[in-house]
């Protein structure tokens, strides 16, 4: 069974991809990058889910999909069930999990992918306190935007958009691109909560995110007899950004075919509650070798607060 579909509510469009919602778009607009659950070690290492089971449904303009997910890594032993229904310009995401062990985890439950398409877009976030407005910003914030969220509405063009409920658990949003992502991402559990935290055997989670879109009915498109014009010219249209790499593991040397590219400069993180000066002091080998770099080495300490 494929595990893989494109499905459809009103305007709401989104695509099902193994245990994930991706590109998810309103009047063919994109709102959404994911919908997703993940299970994060006490290292913030990713688990990688295996499925039990997996069941869909499509009747009429309703979707229903059931599947079974197993995360087990080390001491971590943890299971859900989810569920994504689809109708009426509505898609509703709901997991049901439990612990078959005792572990520490830094993260169980959704996380939502916003694109960079909405850089500058207002947002009014739901809190316990009441709502609360502000934008996803231009400029990289180096700290969490939206704190305590249970709910959020944003439009991506005038009088279209969605709103989103979140149960289960309080989210916040932070800036992706402080990791080189694109875009921003809407988190459970606070990180002020403290981190790693233990599960405890038997421990349930049951969380819920609830994408609703806003906006006119698309019309139907218009047959194109027309011939598309492409018009190259020798304009400058910019300047391209220094592009760089990110530095390879300690005693990982940069591959040959890198010297070719010959990037700006290569970014090393540093762990600084760890040994940090022979990660730097090999980033730095890395950069300076000949032909590696014309520009800098560009040396940025990050710690996950």
């Amino acid at each position: 069974m494929s595990r893989d579909l494109r499905i459809r509510a009103g305007t709401l469009s989104a695509r099902i991809s193994e245990d994930q919602l991706r590109d998810i778009r309103v009047c063919g607009i994109p709102v959404l990058d994911a919908v997703y659950v993940a299970v994060r070690d006490a290292g913030w290492g990713t688990i990688p889910g295996k499925f039990l089971d997996y069941r869909t449904e499509q009747q009429g303009g309703t979707t229903h999909l059931s599947f079974l997910m197993r995360h087990v890594a080390g001491d971590i032993d943890f299971r859900w069930r989810g569920r994504i229904v689809a109708r009426h310009s509505e898609v509703r995401f709901e997991m049901e999990g439990v612990a078959d062990a005792e572990f520490r985890a830094c993260r169980i439950g959704f996380c939502l992918l916003h694109p960079l398409d909405l850089t500058g877009c207002r947002v009014t976030v739901e809190t316990p306190g009441g709502s609360v407005d502000g934008e996803f910003p231009e400029r990289i914030s180096p700290v969490q935007i939206f704190e305590d969220i249970t709910a959020m509405t944003y439009d991506v063009a005038p009088g279209t958009g969605i709103s989103v409920r979140l149960d289960g658990d309080l989210f916040e949003t932070e800036d992706h691109r402080n990791w080189t992502d694109a875009g921003w991402k809407t988190y459970c559990t606070p990180l002020r909560n403290g981190f790693p935290f233990t599960v405890h055997k038997g421990q349930q989670v049951r969380q819920s995110v609830v994408i609703a879109a806003h906006g006119p009915t698309p019309t139907p498109p218009v047959a194109d007899d027309g011939v598309a014009e492409a018009v190259i010219t020798t304009e400058s249209a910019g300047l391209l950004p220094d592009i760089g790499f990110g530095a390879a593991p300690a005693a990982e040397p940069v591959p040959a075919h890198i010297s070719e590219l010959r990037p700006a400069h290569i970014v090393v993180e540093l762990d600084l509650a760890g040994e940090w000066q022979s990660a730097l002091e090999h980033a730095a080998a890395q950069a300076t070798a000949p032909g590696r770099c014309p520009g800098r080495l560009a040396d940025r300490a990050w710690r996950r607060s």
